[in-house]
């Protein structure tokens, strides 16, 4: 059964510029947190899913909030992009105030085009570091394998 602070700590622990830092998490104290929890009296008392489904994320929670440490990050930082990306952005909003101080339909089209050429940009970006992320395996550090029960 889980100690009866924990309801407690776990909003205790978490505020608006904390993130969990997964890359140097403790994944074996994890591992073994899990493998230590009496699931069976936890997740066969009842039969509402609902509460059990909260009983299984307020332990998983507790791990994590256990064995990975959290680091403070700034709420106005910005995604940075590469300098084709910023270029892109640069003349767009140089259109931008063109189309807005002339208003010709020559203007409006450039500007519709490299709109649409800043959005393609960013998302083929996103989807490259997407796909980057989960070829590496999200985390650099070890990966639990197979099952954790």
């Amino acid at each position: 059964m889980l100690p009866s602070h924990i309801s407690d700590s776990l909003t205790d622990d978490v505020t608006d510029n904390l993130q969990y830092d997964f890359n140097n998490a403790d994944y074996n104290g994890l591992c073994s947190f899990l493998c230590g929890c009496d699931w069976s009296s936890l997740l066969t008392d009842s039969l509402d899913v609902d509460l059990l489904w909260n009983r299984f994320t307020e332990v998983l929670n507790f791990g994590i909030s256990m064995f990975v440490p959290t680091v403070r990050y700034s709420a106005k930082r910005k995604p940075r992009y590469p300098k084709h990306i910023r270029r892109l952005f640069h003349k767009k909003c140089t259109l931008w105030h063109a189309l807005k101080k002339y208003g010709r339909s020559s203007i409006r089209k450039r500007y519709q085009s490299i709109s649409l050429a800043c959005k393609k940009a960013v998302n083929e970006f996103v989807h490259n570091k997407e796909a980057s992320l989960i070829v590496d395996g999200y985390v650099k550090g070890p990966r639990l394998s197979g099952t954790i029960f």
